[in-house]
Order: structure tokens, then sequence, then C-alpha cells
């Protein structure tokens, strides 16, 4: 279904002028149509509502929509952060009442004990469901990224909820799943279209809610933890960011340059191979959380090995400037001795 609508729907935006202008910070060279959310949005709920029992997600359709109603108006027309927020505080609020999907507890991660959240629950879970939502946007910086990224995610989570013997989850999974995959035959480098805002709210808004879902089950078979590896990189990249923001006395969402694929670019890599590069973290990080399931590996090891992670890419960062400037002067000195060997023996 994606394959066959996003052509279509290429050609209404163009029509409509659905289009993201180059200039600024954006790097593409012509306007590109945004309607990859909603044709997304379209195919998976044709999908599921067709084929699937709507049980317990009518709080999670509610929000999806909402926010994707959000996104076009923001891809048309600029809206305000504040009323972007607004949005997702309101979607996020449908989700909990309506699929009655919160986060409980956070497990055993410092290794003394379960640790409950009681009335903080819902509090707790707007806030962590908000700052998915924008990490998934503010990491959606090249073509086929957020895409790629969100594709290992919904996989992984596809997996988890056929462990749990889930299988209404998991089919939703697998469907979120096949319509990026045709997404991303369109968006991957040099895309012919974008997400845009309608695309990275609802799809950060989806993986929150899987992730949530996933690791709530009665019993807890999948460790909260869990679904913080699955999703750990544009987590950890948006925190990082946000932090050093703060600290340079700039506006937290205020674009810049200083996101993970804009310090594998520095290093030299390309746009694309950096874009595979982040993927494939993402699925080894995936894949490590899938095996700790299956092989029951503690909570508190998990924990400390994404703060582990975590600390070694916060670090990294702040230094990643000093050490490209050593590695030209290192260049230049290399280039120099060279030249000068060359004459001498001239």
């Amino acid at each position: 279904m994606s394959v066959l609508l996003f052509p279509k729907l290429i050609k209404i935006s163009l029509r409509v002028g659905l289009i993201d202008h180059p200039g600024g910070r954006k790097k593409h060279s012509h306007p590109k149509p945004v309607v990859g959310g909603l044709g997304m949005a379209i195919v998976l709920l044709i999908t599921c509502l067709f084929f699937l029992p709507l049980g317990g997600l009518r709080g999670y359709w509610t929000g999806m929509v909402l926010l994707v109603m959000t996104g076009l108006l923001d891809d048309f027309k600029a809206v305000s952060h504040q009323f972007k927020f607004l949005a997702q505080f309101a979607a996020v609020v449908c989700m909990i009442f309506y699929s009655d999907i919160h986060l409980k507890s956070f497990g055993n991660l410092l290794g003394f004990g379960e640790i409950q959240l009681g009335i903080m629950a819902v509090p707790v879970t707007i806030v962590g469901m908000v700052g998915v939502i924008n990490a998934i946007n503010m990491i959606d910086g090249l073509d086929g990224l957020a895409g790629g990224i969100a594709l290992v995610a919904f996989a992984a989570f596809a997996f988890l909820f056929y462990r749990l013997g889930r299988p209404g989850l998991m089919m939703v999974n697998i469907a979120q799943a096949g319509t990026l995959a045709g997404f991303l035959l369109f968006n991957w480098q040099p895309a012919r279209l974008f997400m845009g805002d309608a695309g990275s709210l609802f799809i950060g808004f989806s993986l929150a809610f899987m992730a949530i879902a996933v690791s709530q089950t009665p019993g807890n078979r999948v460790y909260p933890v869990v679904p913080l590896l699955i999703l750990g990189l544009p987590i950890v990249d948006t925190f990082t960011i946000m932090t050093k923001r703060l600290l340079h006395g700039q506006n937290p969402f205020h674009g810049d340059r200083r996101h993970l694929h804009h310090m594998f670019m520095r290093i030299g890599l390309s746009r694309k191979a950096t874009v595979v590069t982040i993927i494939l973290f993402s699925a080894l990080f995936a894949a490590i959380a899938i095996a700790s399931v299956i092989l029951r590996t503690p909570e508190p090891f998990l924990f400390y090995f994404f703060l582990v992670c975590f600390a070694a890419y916060f670090g990294a960062s702040f230094f990643v400037k000093d050490m490209m400037k050593v590695a030209r002067k290192k260049t230049r000195r290399h280039y120099r001795q060279q030249r000068l060997a060359n004459l001498t023996d001239h």
C-alpha cells in the first residue's frame, strides 16, 4: 500500500504546496514533498482497522490521528513549540485514559528492588512519552535516518510482543515496520519525499506507546530497561544536545549542528554512510535488548550498560571538535613534511 500510495501523494502535495523548501540548515537543493507522515498514517490506519480488532487501542489511534493533524498543520505553516507540546500532551492523555496504558514501574533498575511510581505514574508517563516523541522528531535530520531507526525499533517490538503472546500488538508493529519499509523506498538518499512533522510526531508517539505496552505487562517478562535500550540512541542524542544548548544559554529546541549524525559527518563519513552506521548501531542495541530478554539478563546489568554507553557518548560529544582540530593539525603537519621531503629530493 505504501508503494502504491506515495507516488500519488507526491503529485498532490506539489499541487497544494505541501513541500519543504531548501534554505538555512536544510541541505536539499530542491523542494521536497512532506507527505510521508500522512501517507504512513493512512496506510497504517487502513491496514490495522480493517484487519485487526480495536481492543484497547482506541486511545492510541485517537492520539495518533491528533498528532498527524498537528504535524500536517506545522508542515503547511510552522506552529509554535507550545502548540505542538499541547497537542502531544492531549494525545498522551487520550492514550492513557482510553487505552489504559501507562508506566507503573521502572523495574529493578538499581538492584535494590522494584521502583514503583504510584501516584506519579500518569505525570511520569506524560513526560516520558513527550520526550520520546521529540527525540524522534529531533533526530530526523538526514534522508532515511529517522525512518531506519524506527523500522529497527518496530521490528524489535514485534518480536517482543510475539514472545509475550500478544498477537494484536505484534501485528500492529509489523504493519508499522512494513509501512516504514515502503516509505524508505522514497525517502532513501536522494529522497523523493520527507516524513515531515506529521510523520516524526506520530512515529515517536507509536514507539513510546509500544515501549510502555511491552514493559508494563502482567508478569513483567520484558523489563522496562529493554525498550530503553531499543530507543536509547535517539533518547541519548536528544538529551545530550538539549543539555549542551542549555549550557550555551540557547533555546533547547533551537536547531543546530550538534547531533550524532553531524559528528559522524565531521569525521569524514558521507551522508549515506552516516545513516547506515547509525541504523546499524540502533540494530546492535535492539539485538542486545532482545538477547537480554531471551537470556533473562539481570535488569541492573542492562541499566548500568546503558549508563556506560550514555556517559561515553555524552563525554565524547563535548570533545569531538577538539579531537577534529588535533586531527586536522596532524594532517596538515604530515602534508607539509611530505612536501618538504619532495622538494629536498628534487
